[in-house]
């Protein structure tokens, strides 16, 4: 059976951000990039974070902008320590697919940053990355 390491998308590909970026920016990667999240990391490359799309929108949401040319300024000068998420929950290299599963449905999460024990990321699993690995199970089969 395949582990977290097997399956998640290696950090040298993961696409991460740091509290000083603006959202703005975050935004902008997003939709270039098409993903709805990502880890946010000191400098030292230690998980701190995640940010997604829905804490943009609740962002939007919160501050009540009617145009969108009030949104960029606005976003541009918010940054991502303001609005990430700071708990986040995370796993080992060596978690099964069926603890992934687990805390992905527990925790309604979409995506699970793998991280060593001292906290630097070595990656992250998506839901995608987990459906992958079970159907690369069910066709060895």
């Amino acid at each position: 059976m395949p582990l977290a390491e097997d399956i998640m998308v290696k950090r040298d590909r993961v696409v991460t951000f740091h509290p000083d970026d603006d959202v703005s920016y975050v935004a902008q990667t997003f939709y270039k990039k098409n993903i709805s999240g990502s880890p946010v990391v000191d400098l030292e490359d230690r998980l701190i974070g995640v940010i997604s799309e829905l804490d943009i929108i609740e962002l939007v949401k919160k501050s009540k902008i009617e145009r969108l040319s009030q949104a960029k300024g606005f976003m541009e000068k918010t940054k991502v320590s303001e609005i990430m998420t700071k708990k986040v929950f995370t796993a080992s290299p060596k978690a099964s697919l069926t603890e992934l599963a687990g805390l992905m449905f527990k925790k309604d999460v979409n995506r699970i940053p793998i991280v060593d024990k001292n906290g630097k990321l070595l990656g992250l699993v998506t839901r995608d990355d987990l459906l992958r690995g079970v159907y690369s199970q069910i066709e060895q089969r």
